[in-house]
């Protein structure tokens, strides 16, 4: 069945700016899909349209994490502030807006660079996710993925 997809596949990797021997390309289309049904897409919907079991899911979250990352999918706005543990298992994804806004208008998707922050602001910036913590917003794990994301698009081979 991947055969019969691959260059579909590999188009919309490279039009998503993805890694084409990841998952993310795929793991983008079922969300995709899926959103159209539903407003929203939790764990429960991919495994389901999949046909795996959860453990088989967990293999999809570091390609959840870099779609996150790279701001093509968004964790939905509203479970965001409806529990305090917003961990892989009980999130809900949608598609971001200016992706779905470039697909359906046909344009192409671009993401724009962002300026790079330095060390002050990135102490200001992680201050304000601990005080967030602290008053039990986000969770612990999810202060941990904001900061080393942070880390990653700012800092990447200067932090040893």
């Amino acid at each position: 069945m991947l055969r019969e997809i691959k260059k579909p596949l590999l188009d919309l990797s490279n039009y998503l700016n993805v890694a084409t021997e990841s998952n993310q390309a795929i793991v983008f289309a079922i969300i995709f899909a899926l959103q159209i049904k539903h407003e929203s897409v939790d764990l429960r919907h991919i495994i389901i349209f999949l046909n795996i079991s959860y453990i088989d899911a967990l293999n999809l979250k570091n390609d959840i994490d870099e779609l996150l990352e790279l701001n093509l999918i968004e964790i939905e706005k509203d479970h965001r502030n409806r529990s305090k543990k917003s961990n892989y298992s009980n999130r809900s994804y949608t598609i971001a807006e200016v992706v779905s806004e470039s697909i359906y208008t046909n344009h192409i998707y671009s993401k724009k660079d962002k300026e790079k922050i330095d060390i002050y602001e990135f102490v200001r910036i992680v201050s304000d996710y601990i005080l967030q913590r602290g008053n039990d917003i986000i969770s612990t794990f999810d202060l941990f993925h904001i900061k080393n994301s942070i880390i990653k698009c700012n800092f990447e081979g200067k932090i040893g």
